[in-house]
């Protein structure tokens, strides 16, 4: 039986996430009420409104709470595409940063990995030899990434790719391995093009449609898709650290996976 690897803080990140979300868009919210408050207040008080505040302070309270009303009222009718495009790119982050995580600790044990693979890491011997443990084994995670090509291929399939080589790749499920490519290439515009779709977005994900030189639909709906998805491709990579170990996967994991899978099959 081989020892279990750390749960992934993937499920922990995601929630961040999403709690951040939703916080955001309380607080635009928030502004769109901003100015009515304000004469509300005025009203119902004057005298008590200008001792508060004076005649300059209020006047100046109340000329930005107007343009905070502008702003929210922007994000509000552009069905908050800033936020949701910024949570994309966290999103697609955190996905990265866990893949990293887990094959930091596999290599910790690295009779575990493709060995075979992992002797044909090469580097500057120096640089390897006085560097730290932590320096060496990013050296190997930055080369394993180069060797397996993981920033060309798409979606899921570059992380594979790279959990491949520390015995941890498998089956993804068809509808979320699709959401996720999505996922990805629509992080890329963002960051690339500014949310803009390019050939190479529509040749990538092409039940989206011919998009080129239009803009991509980011919003709730799309971002609770890719969480989603990402979700149940962090609760895949739990089951598949139990088979690694040898180890029953807890009913309560079988049961949250096959739940958010169906969720996202029904959607």
């Amino acid at each position: 039986m081989t020892k279990l690897l750390q749960k992934p803080i993937l499920i922990k990140e995601l929630s961040e996430l999403h709690d951040f979300v939703q916080l955001s868009e309380m607080g635009l919210a928030s502004a769109l009420s901003e100015p009515d408050l304000l004469d509300a207040m005025e009203s119902a008080n004057k005298a008590m409104t200008k001792k508060l505040y004076g005649d300059d302070d209020l006047a100046e309270r109340k000329a930005k709470s107007q343009r905070r009303f502008e702003s929210a009222k922007f994000h509000r009718d552009s069905e908050f595409r800033y936020l949701y495009s910024l949570a994309i790119i966290k999103l697609w982050s955190i996905l990265e940063a866990t893949i990293d995580e887990i094959t930091i600790e596999a290599l910790s044990r690295a009779d575990e990995c493709d060995m075979e693979f992992l002797k044909t890491i090469r580097g500057p011997i120096f640089e390897i030899l006085f560097a730290d443990e932590a320096g060496r084994i990013d050296f190997i995670v930055d080369e394993i990434k180069q060797k397996v090509k993981s920033s060309l291929k798409k979606g899921v399939d570059g992380l594979e790719a790279i959990l491949e080589t520390i015995k941890l790749s498998g089956t993804v499920d068809r509808e979320i391995k699709k959401n996720l490519r999505e996922l990805q290439q629509v992080r890329h515009s963002i960051v690339h093009r500014n949310g803009s779709a390019d050939k190479r977005f529509v040749e990538s994900v092409p039940w989206m449609g011919e998009l080129t030189n239009q803009s991509i639909l980011i919003n709730r709906t799309s971002f609770s898709k890719y969480s989603l998805s990402s979700l149940a491709y962090a609760l895949e990579l739990e089951r598949r650290i139990y088979r690694r170990a040898q180890v029953d996967i807890p009913n309560e994991l079988e049961t949250s996976y096959e739940y958010v899978r169906q969720k996202i099959v029904k959607n």
